[in-house]
């Protein structure tokens, strides 16, 4: 029988999260409006909540270090260390867990970010983090543990639209199509913040 989850820890649950710059909960009911095709059960069909921590560069204005780095964690032994550590916590409390790698089953990572309240999705489709832009490494852990959702960021991206206007996998309606990227580093030159 799995144990009953409080506030209490969650908040523990994200400090042993502490490796990253940021960590935030999304619950099953921040995804209710997700396309079919996009949504977390597809990859946890009875998952409650994810887990997204981000990772921001040490300097995010320099974009060639940040597209060289780009989807790498930094200290990577301590990443895996407080990753394995918080999966195994959940599994000894009965809990299912584990990691979802980008794009998994279609699960947008920076969607999943957004409605954790990391940041808020901007023009092309990356997750825009407050005093970062769109310089992020993102990962997550999914699970069937109820846990306390983080409040939602407000008014992260003022969708000036000039990541959109430099990106050429965006198309003439402003349509970003992910599966075109080639990782330029056009918007993230581009955005202001």
């Amino acid at each position: 029988m799995a144990s009953v989850i409080t506030g209490d820890i969650t908040s523990e649950i994200l400090a042993e999260l502490s490796v990253f710059d940021s960590v935030g909960v999304a619950t099953r009911e921040r995804f209710e409006s997700a396309p079919p095709e996009h949504h977390p059960s597809l990859v946890m069909e009875n998952f409650q909540s994810i887990i997204v921590y981000v990772q921001i560069p040490e300097n995010p204005t320099d974009t060639e270090q940040i597209i060289e780095n780009m989807g790498r964690f930094d200290h990577i032994f301590d990443v895996l260390t407080s990753l394995d550590a918080v999966i195994r916590r959940f599994q000894d409390m009965g809990y299912e867990a584990r990691l979802i790698q980008q794009n998994e089953m279609g699960l947008s990572l920076p969607q999943a970010g957004a409605q954790a309240g990391l940041g808020e999705v901007g023009g092309v489709n990356s997750l825009m983090i407050e005093g970062a832009g769109l310089t992020g490494t993102l990962g997550a852990i999914i699970t069937d543990a109820p846990l306390t959702q983080s409040d939602l960021a407000v008014d992260v991206c003022t969708r000036c639209e000039a990541c959109v206007d430099v990106c050429p996998a965006a198309d003439a309606i402003f349509e970003m199509d992910a599966a075109r990227c080639i990782a330029c580093g056009e918007c993230i030159e581009a955005c202001p913040f």
